[in-house]
């Protein structure tokens, strides 16, 4: 044996009593408790990615996903929105509190959202108990205002008058839901299409 050196390490004595049950739930490798914990662990990891989505959205859910092909070719079906509450990370040029930008507006100020002038809106149709609804917001409406003559005669379904149309003229609060949510990014699910 040289200076400095002592006697070799003792080996650990052997541990007559088994682990505590925390010890065995933290390093079971098979059986019950590995099943536990890794369900526990799952389950805390999708409540935290749903928290966070939350805290940084304010509107639960906070996406939703594109149904029809309405919006192509910026979102497709089968795309995932996240959505944002009315006015968070809402640009100057949105109309008071409701964080949205109507395409005209858009044009004038030079804001666009899917390539296009304008905020993209989510909505609950009145007496619509289907998905929300996903639009761009071409121009503001007032409540009872007639609005045939400013919507695009391509999209007002045949109709040759503001009668004729669902919603015109415009409903007042009382009948209507208001518009909840604005988009602001899409995820793609699938990238079949491109």
């Amino acid at each position: 044996m040289s200076a400095g050196e002592g006697p070799p390490p003792e080996p650990p004595a052997e541990d007559d009593e088994p682990d505590g049950l925390l010890q065995q739930f933290l390093t079971a490798e098979s059986g019950p408790l590995m099943f536990a914990r890794e369900m526990l662990t799952s389950m805390a990891t999708v409540a935290l990615v749903g928290l966070l989505l939350f805290g940084v959205s304010g509107v639960w859910p906070p996406m939703v996903a594109v149904e029809s092909g309405s919006m192509d070719p910026n979102m497709q079906k089968g795309d995932l929105i996240f959505v944002t509450e009315p006015g968070r990370f809402a640009p100057d040029a949105a109309r008071e509190d409701t964080g949205v930008v109507t395409h005209r507006v858009g044009e004038e100020v030079g804001y666009k959202t899917f390539n296009d002038y304008g905020t993209v809106i989510v909505y609950d149709s009145t007496g619509n108990v289907g998905p929300p609804i996903i639009h761009r917001a071409r121009f503001w409406v007032e409540e009872g205002e007639n609005w045939y003559d400013e919507a695009n005669k391509a999209w007002v379904q045949g109709a040759s008058n503001c009668e004729e149309m669902d919603n015109c003229p415009a409903p007042t609060r009382a009948s209507s839901r208001k518009v909840t949510t604005t988009r602001t990014t899409t995820r793609r699910r699938t990238s079949a299409r491109r």
